[in-house]
């Protein structure tokens, strides 16, 4: 029942103390959240991510790789500068859009994040997106520069 209905529940999950009981409680949620996906997913989890703890921020990347929202794409970008989450970013991303994103081509990850940002620039409008449940195959992955 992954519908907009549940995500009032979902998200009054977030806010708290931090333990490990309710840093389990928080990935579940917001793994769900990002299975409803869609704009206000992408809002959701963008706006609770800075305050997140690591525990937690790892999930909110895959859960935004799920959302089939455009708007995912450049927040996950951004996302890559995070050390904690870059590997996460990078799987989230290639769930999202089915492309292999992390290839090593640039020498630095700001780098790498400029070659993406121009990437999206030219491919954003046309890109069809995919969620969790139609992930490839990693060796079927499109390389980002075609």
């Amino acid at each position: 029942i992954a519908t907009d209905a549940e995500m009032p529940f979902l998200s009054s999950l977030l806010p708290g103390h931090s333990s490990a009981l309710d840093d389990d409680i928080r990935r579940t949620a917001v793994l769900g959240i990002g299975r409803i996906g869609g704009e206000s997913a992408v809002k959701m989890l963008t706006s609770t991510f800075p305050g997140a703890g690591a525990g937690v921020r790892g999930a909110m990347v895959e859960a935004l790789g799920n959302t089939r929202f455009a708007a995912a794409v450049p927040v996950l970008i951004g996302m890559y500068a995070d050390e904690t989450v870059r590997n996460d970013v990078c799987e989230a991303l290639a769930t999202l859009t089915h492309r292999s994103w992390c290839d090593g081509a640039a020498p630095t990850p700001a780098d790498e994040q400029v070659r993406w940002w121009q990437w999206w620039g030219a491919h954003q409008s046309g890109l069809k997106l995919y969620g969790a449940d139609q992930c490839a195959e990693l060796q079927k992955l499109v390389p980002l520069i075609d």
